[in-house]
């Protein structure tokens, strides 16, 4: 058995540290696209149920921040990234506003303004991480 000499063990040890950081990306990369389907879904969800609210009230429904609403039948409580969220309502238009409280993407923002006859006029998502993603 041959033994390897320095150049080849710090050659082995560079690949093996580039591998390691392009795993790590790979992986914070792929966390983020799942956040940001999540807040797809989340809206979309709540945005329907309102607008089943409206249609059967003639009004949204307000909420002060909760994990979840029994007048909208959503419980966010067992999403990985959005588990809190408040909406505001002016007159036919509504603010959903969905964070996330733990995790990798703490205190990431998702803001949807939704007006009953434009639609949704608004969609951000404001997002905080330790690591920032947008020079993945």
């Amino acid at each position: 058995m041959k033994k390897l000499n320095i150049k080849q063990v710090l050659t082995v040890t560079a690949a093996f540290i580039l591998f390691s950081a392009a795993v790590i990306f790979v992986y914070l990369k792929q966390l983020r696209i799942e956040m940001t389907a999540e807040a797809g879904l989340v809206a979309g969800v709540i945005i329907d149920r309102e607008q089943q609210y409206f249609n059967l009230y003639g009004e949204f429904a307000a909420l002060e921040e909760r994990t979840g609403s029994e007048a909208l039948k959503i419980d966010l409580k067992e999403n990985k990234y959005f588990t809190l969220m408040s909406i505001e309502v002016i007159e036919n238009t509504l603010t959903l506003y969905a964070k996330c409280v733990k995790g990798f993407f703490k205190g990431t923002q998702l803001t949807v303004k939704y007006d009953n006859l434009k639609g949704v006029t608004d969609y951000e998502i404001k997002e905080k991480t330790k690591i920032s993603l947008s020079r993945l």
